[in-house]
């Protein structure tokens, strides 16, 4: 029997952060599973066999975007994809566990194909241009450091330089992974180990790294300007008492997502289509347990 765990948006970025880190110890003892971690949503799927119908509705609303915290997001089914391929790298993946995911990726690409919900969804790296554009007036003139690369930040980034702004640092563990998003954007770009130096020189600093701890804590910085940070991670990049410093404005997930206006109303009609194919594919997930247990029983008859 396949099995799930885990917690989403309907939790504080604190309880997730503690989640995480049990999460991550529980795993180091099993032998099959899929770990799933988002901005959103940290999820555990193990076990073998078949999954009961509420872990199959749910994983394939996940991966459609019917869970998601901003309706119809694009993200999560690569997310899903590539929680899936690392269980498969990593010879974690059990057939039962093969076979739902699958089953949820391609659902999630009919609900795209074949509706619109996420034509017009508000994604993560859009709504943190709209909290920017709320509360610095002079953006384009800004100079902003991205800390970390994936495709969120390089969404930003491209965000960015279409509204204008033209000072834009990238930074990264990896330096040939900030190196490659530079070329692709025309940013620049600096190695890791420069990355205080390039924190004190800038008004804006976004960061979306994946890490058990702060990448910037409040002892680190000798802030002299007043800053904006964006912290996008999950568990979080930043030191939360960075908050006190009079000169610091401090943003995380949460803020970012507050600052969304959804028309879920539009939507409607698209979620009803969606929740129709989602049934459909259960049934067909379903279908292939039941032709295995034929073909099983009649082997030994």
């Amino acid at each position: 029997m396949i099995l799930m765990e885990g917690k989403d948006h309907h939790f504080s970025i604190k309880e997730r952060e503690t989640y995480i880190i049990e999460l991550k110890i529980k795993i180091r003892s099993m032998k099959q599973f899929v770990f799933l971690q988002t901005c959103n949503r940290v999820e555990l799927y193990y076990g073998d066999g078949e999954a009961s119908e509420y872990i199959t509705k749910h994983l394939f609303r996940v991966a459609s975007g019917l869970e998601s915290k901003m309706l119809g997001e694009g993200h999560i089914l690569g997310q899903i994809r590539r929680a899936y391929v690392l269980a498969i790298n990593n010879c974690h993946i059990s057939p039962g566990l093969h076979r739902l995911f699958q089953y949820a990726i391609h659902t999630g690409k009919r609900v795209r194909t074949e509706t619109s919900i996420s034509k017009g969804a508000v994604t993560h790296s859009l709504a943190t241009i709209r909290l920017l554009k709320k509360e610095y007036l002079h953006l384009k003139n800004s100079t902003i450091l991205i800390i970390g690369v994936n495709k969120l930040t390089q969404n930003i980034a491209q965000l960015l330089l279409k509204i204008g702004c033209k000072k834009i640092v990238i930074v990264n563990r990896t330096i040939e992974k900030s190196k490659k998003l530079a070329q692709e954007t025309g940013c620049a770009y600096a190695p890791y180990n420069f990355m205080l130096e390039q924190i004190h020189d800038s008004d804006i600093i976004i960061t979306a790294v994946s890490h058990t701890e702060p990448i910037i804590w409040y002892t680190d910085l000798s802030i002299k300007h007043p800053v904006t940070i964006i912290d996008l991670g999950v568990p979080r990049n930043v030191d939360p008492e960075l908050a006190k410093n009079p000169k610091v404005k401090l943003f995380n997930l949460e803020d970012v997502e507050a600052n969304i206006e959804q028309n879920i109303k539009e939507r409607t009609g698209e979620v009803i289509h969606a929740e129709r194919i989602i049934d459909e594919e259960i049934i067909k997930y379903k279908q292939t347990f039941k032709r295995q247990l034929y073909y099983v029983k009649n082997s030994f008859s």
